[in-house]
């Protein structure tokens, strides 16, 4: 763990946080190529979420999770500041 402040990790939530990671899945793409009002107006301008995720190969990828998806059970989401995809809550 680095931030907010760097500390060991506990290894049975580490272990928890990377499985559900893994079994995340896209439920509809939405946009390839977010302009800044269509960021902002998915929550992603200023994500509510950001994890970064290092492997011991040294490739990094970020997930930033934005605002909810209106009248779905879902959030907005981007992944290595790509494009805009939902993700179930």
């Amino acid at each position: 763990l680095t931030a907010p402040i760097a500390s060991d990790a506990d290894p049975e939530k580490s272990s928890q946080f990377a499985q559900s990671v893994a079994g995340l899945q896209a439920t509809e793409y939405l946009t390839d190529s977010p302009t800044a009002d269509e960021l902002k107006a998915f929550g992603l301008d200023s994500p509510r979420h950001t994890a970064a995720l290092t492997f011991s190969d040294g490739r990094t990828y970020t997930l930033e999770i934005g605002g909810p998806r209106p009248g779905k059970p879902e959030v907005f989401a981007r992944l290595d500041k790509g494009g805009v995809f939902g993700l179930p809550a």
